[in-house]
């Protein structure tokens, strides 16, 4: 815990919070069904993490969970109160795990309902365990993914870059006030004040290194927002996306259609990592769901298993058939909304 990290620590360790299955998965289920502003959630994903320079000086001297603080200045109640928001807003990413994964899965000829129960199932058994070191097997696997993504994009054309970029351009006068407000600056306020970002902030070796990860952070992610806008559009254009039976599993479609067109059932190879990282992910975020419940000392009032209490309310969350990014989004803009103004206030 006493360990300081620099700047390129920081950065990929804020990159990787929110590069995860929502970004990637969401984002090309949003591509393919609104076109190029469906990478607009990865964006603000980017922008967020610019936003944190502004925080960091104070987050750098207080330290503390933002529940805490704000418990310390308004009382036990609103301690309670913001760590119980926090907690609310992370069962929907696991709920979107669930509905990501599953729809990734039932590519392999797996009902989708069957899917949701069998992602459910593992994330729950698998959040109950300490899985420290297979966490890193699951961000590699991710990174995998991400690796197949730029090869497929050098083989249908690099010029899908400029091309996409353009289209992004070209397309923001269309985006709407609620594009705006309910994607775009949600996503950058719980970014803002989100604790899973802050952990960092407080290790870093000084305000420079603060400063300079969360610039090499946000730099990450636009890089990989284009690369994603790119290779969802060039794979739509050129025929890759295939034999769908909904958006959600379009960046999958893009991974099993290249990897069988090059070597039979090496498809599975590529898209399978995407089911996996869902569960890893997923479970990680019980089990910080669950020790949230234990903090808020209600612990003797919830007989239910915590970890599957979190799973079941996201299983049934996952059944309300949103989009992923909207899942996600809805969740956030109930913390922000809740929190963000006390927290000014505070600030």
């Amino acid at each position: 815990m006493n360990k300081k990290l620099n700047w390129v620590s920081i950065g990929i360790s804020l990159a990787t919070i929110h590069y995860g299955l929502g970004f990637l998965v969401g984002s090309g289920e949003a591509i393919y069904t609104q076109g190029t502003k469906g990478i607009l959630y990865a964006l603000a994903s980017a922008v967020g993490l610019f936003s944190l320079i502004l925080i960091a000086p104070f987050y750098l001297k207080k330290k503390y969970p933002i529940w805490d603080l704000m418990g310390n200045q308004y009382g036990t109640t609103v301690r309670r109160f913001v760590a119980s928001l926090s907690g609310v807003w992370m069962v929907g990413v696991v709920a979107s795990q669930i509905l990501g994964g599953s729809w990734a899965l039932s590519l392999f000829k797996i009902n989708n309902y069957v899917s949701m129960i069998i992602i459910s199932t593992l994330i729950f058994f698998l959040s109950m365990v300490n899985i420290s070191k297979l966490s890193k097997i699951f961000f590699y696997m991710l990174m995998f993914s991400s690796l197949t993504l730029l090869i497929i994009l050098f083989r249908i054309g690099v010029h899908w870059i400029p091309i996409s970029i353009k289209s992004l351009f070209d397309s923001v006068p269309f985006f709407t006030f609620s594009d705006f407000i309910g994607i775009f600056l949600t996503t950058i306020l719980v970014t803002f004040i989100g604790m899973d970002f802050h952990q960092f902030l407080v290790k870093a070796k000084d305000k420079e290194n603060v400063v300079s990860g969360a610039i090499f952070g946000g730099g990450i992610l636009i890089v990989l927002s284009i690369l994603l806008l790119s290779v969802v559009s060039g794979s739509i254009n050129t025929g890759l996306v295939a034999n769908m039976s909904d958006a959600k599993q379009t960046v999958p479609s893009i991974l099993l259609n290249f990897g069988n067109a090059s070597i039979p059932f090496l498809g599975v190879l590529f898209s399978l990592p995407l089911v996996f990282v869902s569960i890893g992910s997923g479970s990680g975020v019980t089990r910080v769901v669950a020790r949230t419940i234990s903090d808020l000392d209600i612990s003797n009032k919830i007989k239910v298993n915590k970890h599957f209490l979190t799973v079941a309310v996201a299983f049934l969350i996952s059944l309300s058939g949103k989009s992923i990014i909207n899942l996600i989004v809805s969740f956030y803009a109930i913390y922000v909304a809740s929190v963000f103004i006390p927290f000014l206030l505070f600030w």
